[in-house]
């Protein structure tokens, strides 16, 4: 049910005023993860409970803020962000998880323990946002789990 033009900005814009996602943040890179909360921040109703710097003190955020989804990088001092998805999706199966690396997405969502709900390389992470924010509780994803998805335009496998 499309009836919005084709601006990702107007389509997250729209996705965030629908509901209210209680976020947490987790990057070892102060500067990146306040960028990445300013960008949520802007774009509308999401808000930000919190920001970490490690797999550590992400899991203990994620449990004592109550957030709905954590958008975090996969390589993290102490427990890996793919460690850290495992043991929050334990804690609580309906918090929804989007991993960014620097590398390759692929090789982390082949892995038998992947378990976040999407994964997309640094680059990126910004166009692909709005997309998964939008998509967090579509019941046409593969089991739960949102992939990236490519333009007509783009070669898939230029991107890995």
């Amino acid at each position: 049910m499309e009836f919005l033009p084709e601006s990702k900005t107007v389509n997250f814009l729209y996705a965030l005023t629908m509901y209210s996602i209680r976020t947490l943040i987790v990057d070892d890179h102060a500067f990146f993860a306040r960028i990445l909360k300013t960008y949520l921040e802007e774009a509308g109703s999401v808000q930000v409970a919190g920001m970490g710097r490690s797999g550590e003190e992400a899991e203990v955020l994620a449990k004592k803020l109550k957030v709905d989804l954590v958008i975090m990088k996969i390589h993290l001092p102490g427990l890996s962000g793919m460690e850290v998805s495992r043991r929050i999706k334990e804690y609580r199966s309906n918090i929804r998880v989007i991993l960014y690396t620097d590398s390759a997405p692929v090789i982390y969502m082949a892995r038998p323990d992947y378990c976040a709900d999407a994964c997309v390389l640094q680059d990126g992470l910004f166009n692909e946002l709005p997309r998964l924010i939008e998509n967090l509780d579509d019941s046409q994803c593969d089991g739960g789990k949102i992939r990236p998805r490519f333009d007509d335009s783009e070669n898939p496998s230029a991107r890995f």
